[in-house]
């Protein structure tokens, strides 16, 4: 068996030579092939190792979290300020409701960052978490009480009127109360984007 294997290597290589000194384009060209079959071979090896690895580490995310699939924090709460600048007394913000950028906040910059429960009281958004009660308002004119947070629009929307996204925001957040659940904000750190 072995000389049998010898024997069709020998002859494949004499015969390769042999092509080569009558017609040496036809080797190139067979060279090339063997080449690119190889080069698709060892591509393939590649991407189902890569594709086993990203399954493995996967699985091993779910059994780790206990949850099969993990929101991002932007989807969990209701709405969600990030603090950029500060200015004064003052902080600005990011608004994002259910994960879509609505406007800018300003804010007492004393008031603590973490998750703080929405409510509707006297036709006002109010926010608390045990300690600080604060109320959710349209920014006009830079006059704002020290609690409050004001609300300024994104004029890049559709409407830019404050009023308007504010009305749809109170809407919103009256539904999900009706619906028994409790709505939340949760506030981060101006250094959450560094």
């Amino acid at each position: 068996m072995k000389r049998f294997i010898v024997v069709i290597l020998l002859a494949v290589g004499f015969s390769l030579i042999a092509l080569y000194m009558i017609s040496p384009e036809i080797v190139e060209k067979i060279w090339l092939w063997v080449v690119g079959f190889l080069g698709i071979i060892v591509a393939f090896f590649q991407r189902s190792f890569e594709w086993t690895g990203d399954k493995i580490k996967t699985l091993v995310k779910k059994q780790t979290s206990g949850d099969p699939v993990e929101k991002s924090t932007i989807e969990k709460e209701f709405m969600q300020i990030y603090r950029y600048s500060r200015n004064g007394n003052r902080i600005l913000g990011l608004i994002f409701v259910e994960g879509q950028f609505i406007g800018i906040s300003n804010e007492n910059s004393s008031n603590s960052i973490g998750v703080y429960s929405l409510n509707i009281q006297q036709n006002r958004i109010i926010l608390s978490n045990g300690a600080f009660t604060s109320s959710f308002v349209i920014s006009t004119n830079g006059n704002l009480s020290e609690k409050d947070i004001g609300f300024s629009v994104d004029q890049n929307r559709d409407t830019n009127d404050p009023r308007q996204v504010y009305n749809t925001i109170f809407e919103q957040l009256a539904h999900i109360l009706e619906g028994e659940k409790q709505p939340s904000l949760q506030v981060f750190n101006p250094d959450y984007f560094r």
